[in-house]
């Protein structure tokens, strides 16, 4: 399980206790890790910046860990065009909705956004007990169930965002998502100013107009990504 990223060759101890850190494998001990990775239930992909990660016709992106980089999820617009739906950074999950579902083509593009490493698991861990034994099945299903609620949690976030009346209802929800992530004031958040109306559903330069109304009002101080809630 050794990788070469970033210039650093990493041991098979490093990632492991990277791996033990994360959701996905919570509750297992270092043998039962190890175990998973020589069952072959899991495996290392590492990709450069702009590389396409899955979005071809007839892939699916598998239940998906970023242990490293960021990752950009796009999708077709109307007219065709190719738009930033989310960034999703280390610690994160992908293709989580994938679960179950038969192979169709992908109705996301994933890009590498930086250097990324992840780590993807086999589909056959979600096919029966009788791949991984039951207790470590239970164990799997278990974290992926959690996964799944946190992650639905921020769907319902984004619905919140497209109901929202006011384009400072919509930031201020945000922000305040982002300072409970942060746990201070003082923060960075992953996008651009046009990602940032992107993913809140507004326009950019009515979100614009509203941040600085916001900095004259003293309730912000904002640079590029970064904040500083003063309310």
């Amino acid at each position: 399980m050794r990788s070469m990223f970033m210039g650093k060759r990493m041991t098979e101890l490093e990632l492991q206790k990277k791996l033990a850190k994360g959701e996905l494998f919570r509750g297992f001990t270092e043998a039962e890790i190890r175990g998973f990775h020589a069952g072959g239930f899991g495996r290392l992909s590492e990709y450069q910046r702009g590389d396409m990660i899955c979005g071809r016709s007839g892939q699916k992106m598998p239940v998906t860990c970023i242990l490293f980089g960021a990752v950009g999820i796009y999708r077709l617009g109307n007219a065709g065009e190719i738009l930033l739906e989310d960034r999703v950074c280390e610690g994160s999950y992908l293709g989580l909705d994938s679960i179950g579902k038969p192979l169709t083509d992908e109705l996301h593009h994933y890009y590498a956004e930086t250097e990324v490493l992840l780590y993807q698991v086999n589909p056959i861990c979600f096919a029966n007990e009788n791949y991984l034994g039951k207790q470590l099945y239970t164990k799997f299903l278990t974290n992926v169930t959690r996964i799944l609620s946190h992650t639905l949690f921020h769907t319902n976030r984004d619905r919140e965002y497209l109901l929202a009346g006011s384009i400072r209802t919509k930031l201020l929800l945000y922000l305040e998502e982002q300072r409970e992530l942060a746990g201070e004031n003082e923060f960075h958040i992953p996008y651009t100013r046009d990602e940032l109306a992107e993913h809140l559903h507004t326009n950019r330069t009515a979100l614009s107009r509203e941040i600085g109304r916001m900095m004259r009002e003293d309730l912000i101080e904002t640079k590029g990504k970064y904040f500083l809630i003063k309310y």
